[in-house]
């Protein structure tokens, strides 16, 4: 018995596969250049957490209101 979806089905799958891939690629390679550029603002702020050559900056010490 053939496939009631017959070769239409696998016509349009084959379609949405090269769509699909660059979609994949691109959202990558975003990620990465995302990655990058988070690295290199938390460098410059001196955020980053082990290997930073740049010293952290204190952090301002918690104050109370004094009644």
């Amino acid at each position: 018995m053939a496939d009631p979806a017959g070769p239409e089905a696998g016509a349009g799958a084959r379609a949405m596969i090269l769509p699909l891939a660059l979609a994949q690629f691109i959202a990558s390679y975003a990620a990465t250049n995302m990655n990058v550029a988070i690295s290199a603002i938390a460098k410059d702020l001196g955020t980053t957490v082990a290997g930073s050559s740049s010293p952290a900056r204190p952090r301002p010490q918690n104050q109370q209101n004094q009644a």
